[in-house]
């Protein structure tokens, strides 16, 4: 009896246990239902209207949030909706526990994408792929602003990649000073209390003093690698590549940063110079980076332990002859920094110049360069592609002076076109008092379209 009685009660258990979890999993759906709205909703979101039937199914891990770019400038947007368009990790990124939660910090990084995106068509103007992004309403079912051109590894992916990320950090940058809680003014070695150090000055070089508060790009790039290196945690040459270019893109920031001061002093004197260091306009950045599109270097994925054997370990020995045991205990805490520079290096040692053996001298990419591992025909950017997301050059506009029409039009061929422009304001004067009148001045244009 006493046996019976058990095997009823572990059945009537072992029941219950399994509504219970079945109870969970409902729960569990239905939260994820709410919190991740339809592709329909996310294109009302994004100022989309209806889906394209055929649009590229398209979700890379951690940029479904860049098609925010546009939509965080209008008045009724609203953060906690956007909150589908980030991750879990993404989003925890601005619910720091010692600052809260900080809306300033998505608009800045929005921003950057913005920038970014802007400078991005300046740059590539003069090239096949001039930047084109999905429209508007395709790009909450595509997942991206890019489509699948985003998983091409070539050396126009990279520069999106890099780009992005550049603006992003400068942008989150810029606002530290202005209205983030969580980002520190950033000190220097000499005074860590005070974030002061001396600068020569012309006019006096004892008084001139570093006072002033930098662009802290170390809070920055801490940002931007949650934001877009997290979620790329893949292992193979597509993920390792976009890791690359990420961080290339935050060295870019860092490369073109400059000083700024401002003499203080009565009757004008320049008694005292408070300098600061600052990043650079996006302009100076963009081409930067577009410098290193040009240069960029192509890779294969080789053996990461055998690299780290082969290169790492040698340098560790030669760097041991006639130093002392604290000289390399210092060095070594130097080397070591954390567990996640260490993957970060790996990662990129993960990564070897095409053509080139792990063992031979510079067969490492630098951490500047925009690395790519695929190619593609000349002709690649030239018709329009549905699966790549590319609308061709035909109807392109382009230039003589700048050489444009022979880069862009695939066939070297062009047509010139003839347009009037009106100008509204035009042979402006003043009028006593107190009104300025303006003439409708019509002019004959030509321009020139790739066939």
């Amino acid at each position: 009896i006493l046996l019976e009685t058990k095997k009823k009660r572990s059945v009537q258990m072992n029941r219950s246990n399994l509504q219970m979890l079945l109870l969970v999993l409902l729960l569990v759906r239905f939260a994820a239902d709410a919190s991740h709205p339809s592709a329909a909703q996310s294109a009302a979101l994004i100022g989309g209207g209806s889906l394209h039937p055929t649009s590229v199914d398209v979700h890379l891990k951690g940029t479904r949030w860049w098609s925010l770019h546009e939509a965080y400038l209008r008045p009724d947007f609203d953060l906690f909706k956007a909150r589908s368009h980030f991750t879990r990790q993404q989003w925890a990124t601005f619910s720091a526990r010692r600052c809260g939660f900080d809306p300033a910090a998505i608009r800045a990084a929005l921003q950057g994408v913005n920038l970014a995106l802007h400078e991005c068509e300046r740059q590539m103007s003069t090239e096949r792929w001039n930047c084109s992004r999905l429209p508007q309403n395709y790009r909450a079912e595509a997942g991206n602003i890019f489509g699948q051109l985003l998983k091409k590894g070539i050396p126009e992916t990279a520069f999106a990649l890099a780009i992005v990320s550049a603006g992003v950090t400068a942008s989150i940058a810029s606002e530290c000073r202005r209205s983030l809680r969580c980002c520190p003014c950033r000190v220097t070695q000499d005074d860590p209390e005070r974030g002061l150090s001396p600068l020569r000055s012309a006019a006096s070089p004892a008084a001139a003093r570093y006072a002033g508060c930098d662009h802290n790009v170390r809070f920055a790039g801490a940002i931007s690698r949650k934001l877009l290196d997290r979620p790329e945690s893949g292992r193979d040459v597509r993920h390792l590549a976009m890791l690359h270019n990420f961080n290339a893109g935050r060295r870019a920031v860092v490369r073109t940063m400059g000083v700024k001061c401002v003499c203080h002093g009565t009757s004008g004197s320049c008694t005292h110079n408070i300098c600061w260091r600052e990043v650079a306009s996006f302009q100076k950045i963009g081409e930067f980076l577009k410098y290193q599109y040009k240069e960029a270097v192509k890779v294969e994925q080789a053996s990461p332990v055998k690299i780290y054997l082969d290169q790492d370990l040698q340098s560790r020995k030669s760097r041991r002859g006639g130093r002392s045991s604290q000289q390399l205990r210092q060095q070594r805490h130097k080397r070591r920094r954390g567990q996640r520079q260490r993957r970060r290096r790996r990662r990129r040692l993960n990564l070897v110049k095409a053509g080139r053996s792990p063992q031979q001298p510079g067969s490492l990419p630098r951490r500047r360069d925009l690395v790519y591992y695929e190619s593609v025909s000349e002709d690649f950017f030239c018709e329009p592609n549905q699966v790549w997301s590319l609308p061709g050059v035909h109807q392109r506009v382009c230039s003589i002076n700048n050489g444009s029409c022979s880069s862009i039009c695939c066939s070297g061929t062009y047509r010139i076109e003839h347009y009037k422009h009106v100008d509204n304001k035009c042979n402006c004067r003043f009028v006593w008092c107190c009104d300025v009148k303006c003439e409708t001045c019509i002019t004959d244009k030509q321009r020139k379209i790739c066939d």
